[in-house]
């Protein structure tokens, strides 16, 4: 019997090793034997599994609905036979090239986003700091807190300005009295008003109504707080060099986050690994999914899927479908654009041209390199 490395099985099949350890996870049709050195091996019959595989994908059945015939009934089965058009796996196969390549040297830690506070009027300087002292306390008295002190009642009192009139109508003018102002610092004060507060404040006032989350609070305040670190690199001298250090971030939490911020949002998560080398890194990507989620809901979708899965071995594709509304289209000094292309090392046109980054009718997509974690690193561990 012949045996085949990964590096072989991908080569033949077109399948990244990526996608290949992230199917042995999730579904049983796939199981390959493993040397004494733990390195995985592939049969003849496993070869000849992957080819169906890929002869029913091009045909247009997604892979969930192939998983469930099992192994013997993926061998069984004709693809010549289907009379099923274009499946849900083949449209978002088709958003952008499967080729799609990284061009930077080094990986891409978050920076390149941010502006100094040194270019803030002062009273757009004084709100930011506000809001960030107070979104930041939010996390920090979390953590501070025991779990039966964690209460309803603490959270909303100390929340509370964030429903005044006086300081709502402050947040809502910022950059408003300034024709000065950079693309940068414009962005990075869109980030302050929009971000994850607007969602944060949606759920505060369902907190207050007595059908909302603390801790779901808690985590948005957190979002916010990190946002405005990566918008202005010296908003928090003692917190930026942590940002800046070396912990891994998984994608799970990422993911599953958004579902707990829009009820209506579904989220399918095809892939277990690390997004960010970093939070600073994170911070980047949540300023990308903060908009996107911003844009989705003024189209109006009435329900949205998320699809996040590897696209090859260097980038995962991260894929909202939101039925047959249209967002807003990503313009070149866009800040997901601007973040997409510096993480990928192409010019921002660029990653708008090739589809990096892009939306269409239903569709509204970004990728983002995969995180390789070296070996003996600990996960960070700023989630709650």
């Amino acid at each position: 019997m012949n045996l085949y490395k990964m590096s072989t099985v991908s080569e033949i099949t077109g399948f990244s090793p990526t996608l290949l350890r992230a199917w042995e996870r999730r579904y049983q049709f796939l199981k390959p034997s493993r040397l004494p050195g733990g390195h995985r091996v592939y049969s003849d019959d496993d070869l000849d599994l992957l080819k169906r595989v890929k002869e029913l994908l091009e045909s247009g059945r997604s892979i969930g609905e192939i998983a469930t015939m099992g192994r013997d009934g993926i061998g069984a089965v004709s693809p010549e036979s289907t009379t099923q058009p274009p499946g849900l796996e083949s449209e978002i196969q088709s958003l952008a090239s499967l080729d799609l390549k990284i061009f930077r040297s080094e990986r891409y830690a978050g920076e390149g986003l941010s502006v100094s506070l040194k270019e803030l009027e002062l009273r757009d300087l004084a709100t930011v700091n506000r809001l960030y002292q107070l979104v930041k306390g939010i996390y920090e008295l979390w953590l501070y807190l025991d779990e039966p002190s964690r209460t309803e009642k603490v959270f909303v009192s100390r929340l509370s300005d964030l429903t005044s009139k006086e300081f709502g109508d402050a947040i809502a003018c910022l950059g408003g009295g300034s024709c000065s102002y950079s693309p940068m610092v414009i962005s990075a004060l869109a980030d302050c008003k929009r971000g994850a507060l607007v969602p944060l404040l949606r759920h505060l006032e369902d907190l207050k109504a007595g059908r909302g989350c603390v801790k779901t609070c808690v985590l948005l305040a957190r979002d916010q707080a990190k946002i405005m670190r990566n918008a202005f690199h010296d908003i928090d001298h003692n917190l930026r060099p942590a940002d800046e250090s070396r912990k891994p971030h998984a994608i799970g939490p990422m993911v599953k986050k958004l579902e707990k911020v829009l009820p209506h949002y579904e989220a399918h998560l095809d892939w277990d690994g690390s997004v960010s080398s970093r939070c600073l890194e994170t911070s980047a990507v949540d300023r990308v999914l903060y908009e996107i989620v911003r844009r989705i809901e003024a189209a109006e979708a009435d329900s949205v899927a998320l699809w996040v899965g590897p696209l090859n071995d260097v980038l995962t594709r991260w894929a909202f479908q939101t039925g047959e509304k249209a967002v807003r289209p990503f313009e070149p000094e866009d800040l997901p654009t601007l973040a997409v292309s510096s993480a990928v090392g192409v010019q921002p046109a660029s990653a708008l041209e090739q589809g990096y980054i892009g939306s269409r009718p239903g569709w509204v997509w970004f990728h983002w390199p995969v995180f390789q974690v070296p070996a003996g690193s600990h996960m960070c561990r700023c989630d709650i």
